[in-house]
């Protein structure tokens, strides 16, 4: 062996730490220590002859604290080390036959930042590499996709095991600072992309470039979501189906309102084109059938980990500040969100700034025009955004203006929206602190005062026969959020984050309808106004363990609360909108009235996975809800579980995935249906103490083929039952009218849901989805005067969805040709439901005869060309074929035509 004072090399330069020799006798290390480099061990004379010994072993894909494990085992030596230090989730492979123990330990621990201390006594340590300096370098570059060359936005580099990262902006460019000099693993990951790892060496006071090419893929089981998990998981371990939309899929798409993906677009999910109407009404959202009656069904929604206020009106979220969405389907993430996650849960993830970046800006504008049966108006867009950073935080700031014209009489909308984010990192810490924010409006005003009136009179307005007349009327609809994000990480696998929210919506209504001037007496306003507000509180804690080298798990609890206000009042005959409300000229007693509701709601849940040779995932969890609308008899608490499992395989170069899960979820009946009510002298609610919460349980299973990024095919089948669905009964009509809210009804709702890919050429690519849904009444109660019958169709619910998109892409060139369909469906005709309820004589029949609403088909071109790498020219026409739909029946004068855009891209 040679003299101590020999100093060690395995391909490699060697230090000496003083701090070694602090730390007393028996910990007395030699002078000797090797770092590890893809460099083969070449000098085997210089190594001690414990780490000379030959040794033979083959290990495919294994941890690195499995391979240690193994090679400690077979060469009988004495290594300690910390899992803090040494990265033993790592997944490699080790395969030397009669080569020097020195070489298997390198091929384990290329690469990271360890190196191995040698004792006098054999005792071997990996220990963190001191580098002897505080000098840092610093690493920039330019992501893009591979096939096209366009920039790749919110991609996140970093380096491998350390806390350096920083995400590239919307010309694919980052930028990270202050590195220590050393040799690093750089990883660059973006939802949608092959993840790209590869070793880059930092000198001190160095700034080397290091741009990297993305593959797509049509294999999302290695993508990272947090839906349904909380955490950061890989697709391949969920038991459920969860659908991504990134943000540059809504630019290319050309999408002003989220509830425009619910067309065919994701599986199961539907949402009703109201028109006009959708600033009063929201947009409603059925997923997978229905589990409503008397309410609008709703996805809950959050933003950045916030609950907004009320998820009917998701169409007030601007989709210009979105990086990406996930969302999951079914009852099943209810374990993690709570009470009324009863048909799923979709997450909006903002953009985010980079760190140690310049300031970026980036600015779209678009004009076009809106065709409809009554006139043509005009479309204006538009968008400016910031991001950049500092070395130890990053912002993103944005504001965006759309404005309608008078497609119909007088018709103007106008929408603005501001929004920003920021991240805090101080240097070296395991905190860091995520703030969201936003601020919107839409102020519509559906015709002058006089103008309808005049327009019908002079033939400019020709509405079709049985159409009715639109009221002229003005609403606006501000909404605000706030958020702020904790997440503390002590250790690697060990993570903290608390989430604190307000979010403030008008809730669709503070409107003001004009006097109609029909009648001489018509001359006063109708002024309507509400507002909600939610608090959110919310704080979980996870932790990653390896309890062998084939077994791992996740495990976390959690819990959150959450309190709702709801405000509103309403004048029937108000003088002016201004100043006090007003009481004068009331002959009933009742034209002002004035309802306020507050609800709140307090969850704890845990859930665990279980997982196997990093193929088969076991996921359990439960959760426990208190909330004063729970029932009484229940204590006001519930328990919702939830199981499932996937299985991720490998057919011959096919990835496959199959999976199934169960679960529980249900919404507590509003406050407002519980309790009893005096509209008016003769209009009264009665009290419902006893009212149910309506309840989805059920189950789903499918299977995800993935044929690297040429084709891809997903289905999944689905059985879930909505119990207690609540509607109202009317008991009485004269002298009185009594109502009362009651628990009438179970729904069965099942289905199939189809979703594939395939690459047909180079560049040219298809996407389809297709969703049947059987949505049908299962039972009905006693006091039942909802007019349906068992086994009947829910209205509104279209057996059918789907859409289909061909893309031809190039290197500057975008080409999109799009269909989605949405079959047949029945529903009361609103013309007849109109004059049925409200009869100059007699008692008002609320079961109107229902109408047959025809298969629909939109067709939607879209095209973008890159005149230079900062310039693009875009254009879109949507509804090409300028019909007009009538999803639910709503007034076919709510419904715009053709919509055609086109504008400029900066960035």
């Amino acid at each position: 062996m040679r003299p101590i004072s020999h100093v060690l090399r395995l391909s490699v330069m060697l230090t000496v730490p003083a701090a070694i020799h602090a730390q007393g006798p028996s910990m007395s290390f030699n002078a000797y220590a090797m770092r590890f480099t893809p460099t083969p061990v070449s000098d085997v004379e210089t190594l001690p002859l414990l780490l000379r010994q030959p040794l033979s072993l083959r290990l495919d894909h294994v941890t690195v604290e499995r391979a240690l494990r193994e090679i400690t085992r077979r060469a009988a030596i004495d290594l300690s080390y910390s899992r803090s230090v040494v990265p033993v989730d790592r997944v490699v492979s080790v395969d030397v036959a009669d080569q020097p123990v020195a070489e298997a330990l390198r091929q384990v621990l290329q690469d990271t930042r360890v190196e191995l201390w040698v004792a006098t006594s054999g005792k071997m340590a990996l220990v963190p590499i001191m580098d002897g300096t505080g000098a840092g370098g610093s690493i920039s570059g330019r992501v893009t996709e591979s096939r096209t060359g366009r920039p790749v936005a919110a991609a996140r580099v970093a380096l491998a095991g350390t806390r350096w990262w920083a995400a590239t902006d919307d010309s694919g460019r980052y930028r990270i600072a202050d590195v220590p000099a050393g040799r690093y693993t750089l990883s660059v990951r973006r939802i949608a992309y092959v993840e790209h790892t590869e070793v880059v060496v930092i000198g001190a006071d160095q700034d080397i470039t290091v741009n990297v090419t993305l593959e797509l893929s049509v294999t999302p089981l290695d993508a990272v979501v947090v839906t349904g998990t909380i955490v950061a998981t890989e697709q391949k371990e969920l038991p459920n189906p969860i659908s991504i939309v990134t943000g540059k899929e809504l630019v290319d798409r050309g999408v002003t309102q989220i509830n425009q993906l619910f067309r065919g677009e994701i599986p199961g999910v539907f949402t009703a084109d109201f028109g006009d109407a959708s600033h009063l009404v929201g947009a409603p959202v059925y997923v997978r059938g229905t589990t409503e009656l008397f309410d609008l069904p709703t996805l809950k929604t959050y933003i950045d980990g916030v609950e907004i206020a009320n998820s009917e009106f998701i169409n007030e979220i601007d989709p210009a500040m979105i990086d990406h969405i996930e969302i999951i389907r079914g009852p099943q993430a209810s374990t993690l969100y709570g009470a009324q996650a009863i048909n799923g849960v979709m997450q909006i993830f903002t953009k985010k700034g980079a760190l140690a970046t310049p300031p970026h800006v980036t600015a779209t504008i678009g004009a076009g025009a809106l065709e409809s049966p009554y006139a043509t108006g005009d479309r204006e867009e538009a968008n400016i955004q910031a991001s950049g950073g500092i070395n130890e935080l990053s912002y993103n700031v944005g504001t965006s203006f759309q404005h309608d014209g008078a497609w119909t009489r007088d018709y103007r909308r106008t929408a603005f929206s501001g929004f920003g984010g920021m991240s805090i990192q101080p240097k070296g810490s395991p905190l860091r602190v995520d703030l969201t924010a936003r601020i919107g409006q839409q102020s519509v005003q559906t015709s002058g005062s006089v103008g309808l009136p005049q327009a019908m009179a002079t033939g400019q307005l020709q509405l079709n026969q049985g159409d009715m007349v639109p009221h002229p009327s003005k609403a606006t609809l501000p909404q605000q959020t706030l958020g702020i994000v904790a997440s503390y990480t002590p250790a690697s696998g060990w993570r903290h984050s608390l989430t604190l929210g307000y979010d403030r919506g008008a809730d669709g209504n503070n409107q003001i309808t004009q006097p109609a001037y029909v009648t001489p007496s018509d001359s006063f306003l109708f002024v309507y106004s509400t507002q909600t507000t939610r608090l959110t509180a919310a704080y979980h804690a996870s932790v990653d363990t390896r309890l062998s080298d084939r077994v791992s798990t996740n495990f976390i609890v959690g819990a959150d609360y959450w309190r709702y206000l709801y405000n509103g009042y309403t004048d029937y005959v108000a003088n002016s909108d201004q100043g006090g409300l007003n009481t004068k000229g009331d002959t009933t007693g009742a034209t002002v009235t004035i309802d306020r509701t507050h609800d709140y709601s307090t969850g704890v849940f845990t859930q665990a996975r279980l997982g196997i040779d990093d193929a088969l995932f076991v996921t359990a969890g439960v959760r426990a809800d208190q909330s004063p609308s729970l029932p009484d008899d229940k204590h006001h608490r519930s328990i919702n579980p939830r199981v499932g499992a996937s299985y991720a395989l490998d057919l011959k170069g096919v990835q496959a995935k199959l999976r199934a899960g169960y679960g529980s979820a249900l919404k507590p009946a509003d406050p407002g249906l519980k309790r009893g009510a005096t509209f008016s002298s003769n209009y009264v609610q009665l009290p419902a103490p006893d009212l149910k919460p309506e309840e989805q349980t059920g189950w789903d299973a499918g299977v995800e083929l993935y044929d690297r990024d040429r084709a891809s095919l997903s289905v999944t089948r689905y059985d879930q039952t909505a119990r207690n669905l609540i509607a109202v009964a009317f008991l009485a009509f004269d002298p009185v009218f009594v109502q009362q809210f009651q628990n009438v009804a179970r729904v069965r709702n099942k289905g199939w849901e189809l979703e594939g890919s395939l690459r047909l050429v180079k560049g040219l690519s298809m996407r389809a989805t297709y969703s049947y849904v059987d949505s049908r009444v299962d039972s009905l109660g006693p006091n039942d005067q909802t007019g349906y019958t068992v086994g009947q169709s829910l209205l509104g619910v279209p057996h059918h969805t789907g859409a289909l998109t061909l893309s031809e892409r190039t290197s500057r060139v975008l080409l999109e040709a799009g269909v989605d369909y949405v079959g047949s469906s029945s529903n009361y005709d609103p013309v007849a439901a109109y004059h049925a309820a409200n009869p100059r004589l007699g008692a008002p029949n609320y079961n109107s005869g229902l109408v047959t609403l025809p298969e629909a088909y939109r067709y939607t071109a879209r095209a973008a060309f890159d005149l230079t790498p900062t310039l693009t020219l875009w254009g879109r026409v949507d509804n090409l074929t300028n019909v007009i739909v009538r999803d639910q029946g709503y007034f076919p004068v709510d419904q715009i035509g053709r919509q055609t855009v086109l504008g400029i891209r900066v960035r």
